[in-house]
């Protein structure tokens, strides 16, 4: 089947219908035109009707397929491959499914539903395809298909935007402006990477870091880990460079990732600068000055609140830098807090597009909803919505905690531990500092650093937060 839909600007977009063993002429019978009127904005979408054949040659140019699919049973799914392979042949644009007698309402079959929005999650996930809000039904009205499809490929014109949006806009740039006015000066440490010529290899410098002279500045670190995690060992060792006095650098044996997010995040903030990149050690600066966690209760009211807006600024600068797909800095993979579970450092992705991630992140958390709604019953919580959830892909730290920053001697706040950063969702860098907050003991989290995570990483709202904590949950509890 071929539709034609004209859109508001005189172009017309061509759609075919990719049956699944044959049930496709469900969907629009003989029909020969359907059309959809928005109310949103008035606008007119006219699909006409044309019958697809298998021998049919393809003589338009296709701009959306769609993939019917019966996923009532394993043996319904049996020719989804072939179909698939068909709809992306025929548009390499888009493609969406469309379900053959869904279960849509909760009241129906509540364990079926279940079951049934977990499998269409999954299947968008594998295939990578989205799909129409609306079933196909035996005895329906077609129209109800156009008006889904209307929506998803012209989506509606934007609500107006309100007092309270404008408001709301007019007070996050004026405590934008408080931060800068109140933010700590940034003063770098000098550049010694000339003065790290001297190693010639990574024996050489595997020798320099078993020097005893920095044997009690590495008990002090692994005394400190100690409190945070269990069996620590020494993550950093303290190097003295050669010819100088009390002047030293940091070897360190980074994860995947973070060595590329701290070259990024160098162009805007002060972090440990990085030297010698053909080491298997990443070299950096060595800060002198506490962790906030060694220094918080020892600060004054002014002194807490100008380190809260000096990393308010510091976020506001990591969300310009933009990537067009979500990842770790170096390839893509997720090494977010929200993706290392306690199953195993399992590696997620990469992913090509944050329409990926998207379905990938979606699944997981109807998976975690599933468990908890086959728990409670009639009491269970609604479906995780992802409104807002992927909005504005940027660089994020991913664990702006006490431990992860440095007050220098001078003044100055340093981010260091870039593990868990990479570009995602701008609202995971609050999700992260809440979570961390809430799960954290109150020793290593005071209330009075606590009640800051939202004036530095911004509110974030309550569905959004819910569905990235079900993301977590399912990481930790599922293999995959």
């Amino acid at each position: 089947m071929w539709a034609s839909v004209p859109a508001r600007d005189g172009k017309s977009t061509t759609f075919e219908l990719v049956p699944c063993g044959g049930q496709g002429v469900l969907i629009l019978g003989a029909q020969s035109e359907l059309t959809h009127r928005r109310g949103e904005d008035g606008s007119q979408i006219t699909f006409d009707i044309h019958m697809w054949e298998d021998n049919h040659a393809v003589k338009v140019d296709i701009d959306v397929a769609l993939v019917v699919a019966d996923i009532s049973s394993k043996e319904g799914e049996a020719n989804l491959p072939v179909d698939i392979e068909h709809a992306r042949e025929a548009s390499p644009r888009a493609v969406y499914f469309v379900f053959i007698d869904p279960v849509w309402t909760y009241e129906h079959d509540a364990p079926y539903y279940r079951l049934q929005v977990v499998r269409c999650a999954y299947l968008c996930h594998t295939f990578g395809f989205d799909h129409l809000r609306t079933g196909v039904y035996s005895s329906w009205d077609p129209a109800l298909v156009a008006g889904d499809l209307a929506t998803a490929i012209f989506p509606p014109p934007r609500s107006p935007t309100t007092v309270k949006d404008v408001l709301s806009f007019v007070y996050e740039k004026a405590l934008d402006w408080f931060a800068r006015c109140l933010s700590y000066p940034i003063i770098r440490p000098a550049d010694v990477s000339s003065k790290l010529d001297y190693v010639t290899d990574n024996n050489h410098m595997d020798a320099l870091i078993n020097n005893e002279s920095c044997d009690e500045w590495e008990k002090d670190i692994i005394s400190r880990g100690a409190s945070l995690f269990p069996n620590p060992s020494c993550p950093v060792h303290l190097v003295p460079i050669h010819g100088e006095q009390d002047a030293f650098v940091v070897a360190k044996t980074l994860r995947r990732g973070e060595r590329e997010a701290m070259v990024l995040a160098e162009q805007l903030l002060p972090v440990p600068r990085v030297y010698r990149h053909d080491l298997k050690w990443t070299v950096m600066d060595y800060i002198r000055g506490p962790t906030l966690l060694s220094c918080w209760e020892e600060l004054s009211r002014i002194e807490k609140l100008r380190v809260a807006c000096t990393l308010r600024v510091y976020v506001r600068r990591m969300r310009t830098l933009q990537r067009a797909y979500p990842g770790d800095a170096l390839d893509g993979h997720l090494n977010a807090q929200f993706f290392c579970g306690e199953l195993g450092d399992r590696r997620f992705g990469p992913f090509g597009s944050v329409d990926d991630f998207r379905r990938f992140c979606t699944y997981l958390a109807y998976r975690t909803w599933q468990m908890r709604a086959s728990r409670h019953g009639d009491d269970a919580e609604p479906i995780p919505s992802i409104d807002g959830c992927f909005e504005h892909i940027c660089l994020v730290h991913g664990d702006l905690s006490p431990w992860n920053v440095m007050l220098s001697e001078s003044r100055t706040v340093f981010l260091i531990d870039w593990e868990f950063a990479g570009y995602y969702p701008a609202c995971l860098e609050a999700v992260g500092m809440r979570f961390t907050n809430d799960t954290m003991p109150e020793r290593f989290i005071p209330a009075s650093w606590a009640r800051y995570w939202k004036f530095i990483a911004g509110p974030v709202d309550v569905h959004v937060d819910r569905f990235w904590v079900f993301v977590r949950i399912a990481v930790d509890r599922f293999s995959y």
